[in-house]
């Protein structure tokens, strides 16, 4: 199956639109061999909720920063945290939801993305 942003790019290239390269880059890399002895060496969320239905979190690739992102919900006010995934910073807290928060999915918005 393939990625979605693979898709609306194949959908776009025949239409000359300049599609950012590094993204694609990131976004179609395939690991060689399976990564060996990875470690644990810390917890990047500590409010993530333990009761969905589906993945609990979304980590995407931004199409307009190309930097990675974690989206998580927050246990305790049932916020949207979203993170910087390398440096562990939060970048946002989205407000709104009044209970349990039970799946999280990121998509493109094709009418934005540049």
């Amino acid at each position: 199956m393939k990625n979605p942003i693979v898709k609306f790019y194949e959908k776009y290239k025949n239409d000359n639109i300049e599609i950012n390269s590094e993204y694609l880059k990131k976004i179609e890399y395939q690991f060689i061999k399976e990564p060996q002895k990875l470690k644990y060496k810390y917890n990047i969320i500590n409010t993530n909720d333990i009761w969905g239905a589906n993945d609990l979190f979304e980590i995407f690739i931004s199409y307009k920063d190309n930097l990675e992102y974690i989206v998580s919900p927050n246990f305790y006010n049932y916020n949207l945290d979203i993170l910087a995934l390398l440096d562990n910073h939060l970048i946002k807290s989205l407000k709104g939801h009044q209970n349990q928060i039970t799946t999280i999915r990121y998509f493109i918005n094709n009418k934005n993305y540049k």
